[in-house]
């Protein structure tokens, strides 16, 4: 069976965790705070904090063996670090249960899931 697409806004996927959406010409980017609160905070790294997903659920039901996500990551490095810090988990519950968790992937890539038994063809 094809893939298909299905929105992030307007659709049947519901963003929990999530108190406002920005939509960008790069994708959906779920905001910890209201957009009205932007205004508020001076600093620009304050608006670096309020787009962190952290907490941030994809929540739908579907009878599909695959899902695939097409996300954009980043991380951040201060001056003190040798490196940059890695990026957060994500994590896959499927009926509330913790079906898999893995590292996010760094940069715009695509994350696959395929229900155990089933081939890729």
């Amino acid at each position: 069976m094809a893939m298909r697409a299905v929105p992030l806004v307007g659709g049947p996927v519901e963003l929990r965790g999530a108190l406002d959406v920005e939509i960008t010409q790069a994708g959906v980017m779920p905001r910890r705070l209201p957009a009205w609160t932007k205004e508020q905070y001076p600093d620009p790294s304050v608006y670096g904090v309020t787009v962190m997903p952290s907490g941030v659920r994809l929540v739908f039901r579907t009878d599909a063996c695959e899902l695939e996500f097409e996300v954009l990551t980043s991380t951040g490095q201060f001056d003190i670090d040798p490196q940059p810090r890695p990026t957060g988990m994500v994590d896959l519950l499927v009926n509330g249960t913790l079906a898999e968790r893995r590292q996010a992937p760094v940069g715009k890539t695509c994350c696959g899931w395929r229900a155990p038994g089933q081939s890729s063809g």
